[in-house]
């Protein structure tokens, strides 16, 4: 009698015992993973979008931008601003309801599926747009790019584990956040102009005091707002998005 929400790589919807057993409770499966068959190649129409698109972008994988999206959009939403998650892998869609899992999806089709979900969209006033993988990081850099180009951000929040120094799983020494910056604005422009415009650390394996000095050296490297969205909060970096709207 239980809907089942699946995040696994294998689709309990195409086992016959699960199906049945569905059927027979009345109930749903949702695979959270699935992705439909019939995506479209990019138009570069999200470009030509006069939503603001604020993308969450990252010196690695798992290290906050989900979250760090997710915040924004909460704390835009009680300043009464008309905005929306834009979920891109398997938590992000339960939590929002919705969106797709890029990293599912075959790769000539990433950034018109990224568009899609933009799309479906633009009556919103501001998009926060969920990350995924790093530019820099060589597992998942192809899933990075597509999703950067087909949602064509204008502004990015650049996320970061202060004490971690090598990617995860490829051991690649990940680069000083200003060399981040430069190289995904560059990227990020040759669809639309886009700077990096805040700056969110992930800093659970520090002590307060520690965070704090971490995020303090962040703003004076970068000369821009920084935070960690679960311990001071976003309030700067929407701060830094309104500037960005009304220049």
């Amino acid at each position: 009698g239980l809907n089942v929400v699946s995040g696994l790589h294998q689709f309990l919807g195409d086992e016959r015992e699960f199906v049945e057993a569905a059927a027979r409770g009345k109930t749903e499966i949702w695979d959270v993973r699935r992705v439909p068959e019939d995506l479209p190649v990019c138009r570069m129409e999200a470009a030509k979008l006069k939503t603001l698109r604020v993308a969450t972008v990252g010196s690695d994988c798992n290290e906050g931008k989900m979250v760090t999206s997710y915040e924004m959009t909460l704390a835009a939403k009680k300043r009464g601003w008309k905005a929306a998650f834009i979920p891109t892998g398997q938590t992000g869609m339960m939590l929002a309801d919705g969106g797709l899992p890029m990293d599912r999806v075959i790769s000539d089709f990433l950034a018109g599926a990224m568009e899609m979900v933009i799309l479906r969209q633009q009556e919103q006033d501001v998009l926060f747009i969920e990350g995924q993988g790093s530019i820099n990081q060589p597992l998942f850099s192809c899933v990075t790019l597509g999703m950067l180009h087909g949602s064509a951000p204008q502004a990015m929040i650049l996320c970061h584990q202060p004490t971690r120094k090598v990617v995860r799983y490829a051991h690649r020494p990940i680069p000083p956040l200003p060399k981040l910056r430069a190289l995904y604005e560059e990227l990020a422009s040759l669809v639309v102009p886009s700077r990096v415009i805040g700056i969110s650390l992930n800093t659970f394996d520090l002590s307060d005091g520690d965070a704090r000095r971490a995020v303090q050296e962040a703003e004076q490297e970068m000369r821009l707002p920084a935070t960690d969205p679960v311990r001071f909060g976003v309030e700067n970096l929407l701060d830094a998005v309104e500037r960005f709207r009304k220049p």
